[in-house]
């Protein structure tokens, strides 16, 4: 028995490994059909749209399952949906099994509702099919029905249809009839669609055909930070609407009768204390979302399709203390318009990951969260997103930056872009000495300054965290190592209990053991690269974007005290792109050795085709070769 343990524990080893090992090739390609998991034998869908944007569909799909996950996906089927607003009817499904048709039983199709997330209240529902043989080579199918009575924007209708993103699609056809005029816009690099647009019987008829095989999907990508551009994806966007200001005017509307509403007592209480200080613009906007955050924490209500879109009134929010990304900035836009700024909410995709494009038809389904686009009283614009509980005025949020945004307002609603990060205003300064000691060990005093988005890492964290455990992480942020506490000499750290966003200095002191190593000349330091590793982590022919930072500049002043270095000049290097600005300077200066070095990240992504041009291969063979690897070895 012993030994048969020992040898499934082998095997089960020898597997994961394999796993692991498949899921970081190095070569990067498109996935073909021998790498896909299911088989999309149809996808095909017949929609009815009516003139107030409510609409129905027949929804009819067929797939081969390929490998294990294929098997797994079929044995958890599932469909979600809104039940305040959707209505979903399964008409049949079954699995086709070596030419014989297995039906699901009924007690084998769930449809519950899903307890609501920690985040928020909804009224998600979903239904779980679990289909009978699901083996390889089997095919299940199902045929079901969406009715959806409620729409976030009366008399509107846009929906967009992916092709080829959750297996091998081998065959769609999508059908809308609407009473609404629709207008499409298709991204189809690929040429794997065939449109057909028209009118019938007082119909606006859109078919949509898949004229060949199709899988977007990449394969042997090393990083979780790599995305698949938007121009690969094969897409069509349908509206009803021709601009999105007009979303803009409709929807601000709707927010402009909640911000225009009497300040609860409060928020007027807001008003009065930020009144009486003596702050600048950017410290009253700062102050403002900092209290507002001590009286109102986050949590959602969407259970309905108002309370999607839509804030609650502000007196609701107020004595509650609860509220979402819609409430904060329509609470927080109310407060700033009686301090005679002009507040307008706005809505953006979140998220660093979530690339933003310009898409040339307007929808609602662009965006994931509001904000507010902030005009002070001598016309400075502020983008400004007060559900964080930092409150930062002077920058631009990682999260949010260069994203496209909707500027809901009622007179001059618009489309456009919040600007990038600018990397001179994001800056992390460090000044150290570092002395040699008798044993080998290495003691290092210095300090750190942060300024601009960079302090967004820290401030606040006394909010959440212990004095011991906010030095502990500074010391092993800094340090680059797990020191031990007699390694730790000293640090200094300001106060970090406070939302508002300041420039942040820490000063430290610490010793450690084995910061040299040897070689046949004398002992070596390495000078520390690590923050230049997402610029060469990728695949050889990567096709992924990849994100390598937000923008920043790092500066690094270091002294080496009483060490004799020949030839340290030769550690000089400089190196321009795109996407990265890098200069080290090395000098003697009297018995000590000075090195500087100054870092920008210019840019958060390089594209899949930047990263295969000559341009983007000098700078990683320059990062190799002249960073990551250099070390300083000290005479005897």
């Amino acid at each position: 028995m012993k030994s048969k343990y020992i040898s499934f524990l082998n095997f089960f080893s020898a597997v994961i490994c394999m796993v692991i090992l498949l899921s970081n090739a190095a070569e990067a390609r498109w996935a073909t059909y021998d790498d896909a998991s299911i088989e999309i034998n149809k996808y095909n869908v017949i929609k009815t749209v009516n003139k107030d944007g409510t609409n129905e569909s027949i929804i009819e799909e067929e797939k081969t399952i390929l490998k294990e996950h294929g098997r797994d996906y079929a044995a958890n089927y599932v469909i979600k949906y809104n039940g305040d607003s959707s209505k979903v009817t399964i008409l049949e499904a079954k699995t086709i099994y070596q030419g014989k048709e297995y039906k699901v039983d009924q007690d084998m199709i769930e449809d519950k509702p899903l307890a609501s997330s920690h985040q928020g209240f909804d009224q998600q529902r979903q239904i779980l099919i679990a289909y009978p043989k699901a083996e390889i080579g089997a095919k299940i199918y199902i045929k079901y029905k969406i009715s959806e009575n409620k729409v976030p924007l009366a008399n509107s209708y846009f929906t967009r249809a992916t092709f080829g993103l959750d297996g091998y699609e081998k065959e769609s056809n999508i059908e809308i009839r609407s009473e609404l005029p629709l207008k499409y816009y298709v991204n189809d690099s690929n040429k794997a669609l065939e449109i057909t647009q028209l009118k019938e019987n007082g119909l606006s008829v859109i078919k949509i055909k898949l004229i060949k095989p199709l899988y977007t999907e990449t394969t042997g990508e090393p990083r979780s930070e790599t995305i698949i551009n938007n121009k690969y994806i094969t897409y069509l966007s349908i509206s009803s609407l021709n601009t999105w200001e007009e979303i803009g005017t409709r929807f601000g509307k709707d927010y402009e009768k909640i911000i225009n509403q009497p300040l609860p007592k409060a928020f007027e209480e807001i008003v009065s204390e930020v009144k009486k200080s003596k702050l600048t613009e950017k410290e009253q906007i700062e102050r403002v979302i900092s209290l507002l955050n001590e009286k109102v924490r986050y949590m959602g209500d969407w259970r309905t399709v108002n309370g999607r879109i839509i804030p609650r009134d502000l007196e609701k929010v107020a004595t509650s203390q609860l509220g979402d990304c819609k409430d904060y900035s329509a609470s927080t836009a109310a407060i700033l318009d009686k301090l005679g700024f002009k507040a307008k909410v706005s809505l953006v995709v979140r998220g660093v990951m979530n690339q933003s494009y310009d898409e040339p038809l307007p929808n609602v389904y662009n965006f994931n969260h509001a904000m507010l686009k902030v005009v002070g009283k001598g016309g400075e614009v502020y983008w400004i997103d007060p559900t964080n509980f930092q409150s930062m005025a002077d920058g631009i949020f990682p999260d949010i930056a260069g994203k496209k945004v909707l500027v809901l307002d009622t007179k001059e609603p618009s489309y456009e872009t919040i600007p990038e990060i600018d990397p001179d205003h994001s800056q992390m300064i460090k000044n150290n000495v570092m002395e040699l000691k008798s044993d080998g060990a290495i003691l290092d005093t210095g300090s750190l300054t942060i300024k601009g988005e960079e302090r967004l890492q820290f401030s606040g964290m006394g909010l959440y965290f212990s004095k011991q455990a906010i030095e502990d992480f500074l010391f092993t942020a800094i340090s680059g190592n797990h020191l031990t506490d007699e390694e730790k000499k000293s640090i200094e750290v300001p106060d970090l209990t406070k939302r508002e966003v300041k420039d942040i200095t820490v000063k430290y002191s610490y010793e450690h053991k084995n910061s040299t190593f040897k070689t046949n000349l004398g002992q070596a330091l390495t000078l520390s690269s690590e923050w230049l590793r997402s610029f060469t982590n990728v695949a050889h022919d990567q096709i992924g974007d990849t994100m390598v930072g937000s923008p920043m500049t790092l500066k690094r002043f270091t002294v080496l005290k009483n060490m004799k270095v020949k030839n340290v000049q030769s550690l000089n290097y400089e190196i321009k792109s795109p996407w990265l600005y890098f200069k080290r300077e090395c000098k003697n200066k009297g018995k000590d050795i000075e090195i500087l070095d100054t870092v920008k990240i210019l840019k958060t992504f390089i594209t899949g085709e930047q990263l295969n041009s000559e341009e983007y291969k000098n700078l990683k063979q320059g990062i190799e070769r002249n960073i990551q690897k250099a070390a300083i070895i000290f005479s005897e």
